[in-house]
């Protein structure tokens, strides 16, 4: 449970807000959530890269997708479906190839997950066209943003009757029909964790609090998540980190300027000075977990990360040497310049 009481936790308006702003400004992945249309080749996408994310992370599933398409896949059900048995044990044998040194496990699982793909393709052309696809899988909804739990339901039959969907687990309907616009919390880690930190809630309250604030639990999901697998390095430090992120409650900073060089320090191994000529001794709170990227330059690190909390003060990176970085060094020269 949070340290928090129940009446001063922040506004989910105020969190989705923070996390938004993050997110536009650092996440690699469109996140903006719209109401797609329903079609086969939408379906097929989402549950695609559902399939490819589960049990890796999305970083080594979106390399993996890569590999795929440069080796042949093409991510399309209507050219993937005219696929023999043949062409699919050759194509699954050139894209084992490129895998570093690669283990008869992994190769294994990712066989299996071609190998829905592939079946996922097969049975999407059995339909005669879109509109009965609709009408089989989604009551005949036009767009996702009229997505239900009757579509979760129906998507549970799916995978039973017709042996497709297999790859992917229950929590994961809720992930594909998010993605396509529907109005849905996935219950993953992160959000199970978050929504124990905001007032112990359970994932279909936090979606009922979030619905009557006017927010879309789908937008909020991906946010959370995008954060979360960035800025969190393990999921018992959800609640220290958002304690930390919403606990100054007069918007004023709290933390003195060398207190802030050490803790830029000791959470990015990167040594910063930070320049004031008015002396004010009170600096914003450092809260990120996750060290920056090392193939960040030195630029970027200051524009992303530490002049967020500068209040129009300048702050400098000092190399091992005591001289100041080039804004082109990489950060992980600059790691190696202190050993």
């Amino acid at each position: 449970m949070s340290e928090y009481e129940s009446n001063s936790l922040p506004t989910l308006q105020e969190i989705f807000e923070t996390l938004e702003e993050v997110e536009l400004r650092e996440s690699e992945y469109d996140l903006k959530m719209t109401s797609r249309r329903l079609t086969r080749q939408s379906f097929f996408e989402n549950v695609c890269w559902a399939i490819l994310v589960s049990g890796f992370t999305a970083k080594g599933a979106r390399t993996c997708e890569e590999k795929a398409a440069k080796t042949g896949l093409i991510f399309d059900w209507e050219i993937l479906s005219t696929w023999s048995s043949t062409e699919f044990n050759r194509w699954c044998k050139r894209m084992a190839k490129t895998l570093n040194k690669p283990r008869k496990d992994l190769v294994s699982t990712f066989r299996e997950k071609w190998r829905s793909m592939w079946k996922l393709a097969s049975w999407l052309a059995t339909f005669d066209d879109d509109d009965e696809f609709r009408k089989q899988l989604f009551g005949g909804k036009k767009l996702g943003k009229g997505l239900n739990d009757d579509d979760i339901q129906r998507m549970k039959a799916i995978k039973r009757d017709k042996q497709v969907l297999s790859g992917i687990g229950e929590a994961n309907f809720y992930f594909i029909l998010k993605n396509l616009g529907g109005d849905f919390l996935k219950p993953d880690r992160w959000v199970i964790e978050f929504a124990m930190w905001y007032g112990g809630l359970r994932v279909g309250e936090l979606a009922r609090k979030l619905r009557e604030s006017n927010l879309h639990c789908g937008q909020f999901d991906s946010y959370l998540w995008s954060y979360c697998e960035r800025e969190i390095d393990s999921i018992n430090d959800l609640h220290v980190h958002f304690d930390s992120l919403f606990s100054n409650e007069d918007g004023m900073p709290t933390e003195r300027i060398k207190d802030f060089e050490d803790d830029v320090w000791t959470r990015e191994r990167i040594r910063i000075v930070v320049r004031d000529r008015e002396n004010r001794q009170a600096c914003w709170n450092y809260d990120y977990l996750k060290a920056a990227p090392k193939d960040w330059t030195v630029t970027e690190f200051l524009d992303k990360r530490v002049q967020l909390y500068m209040d129009e003060r300048e702050a400098v990176v000092i190399k091992g040497d005591g001289s100041k970085a080039h804004g082109a060094t990489k950060l992980s020269s600059v790691r190696d310049s202190y050993s």
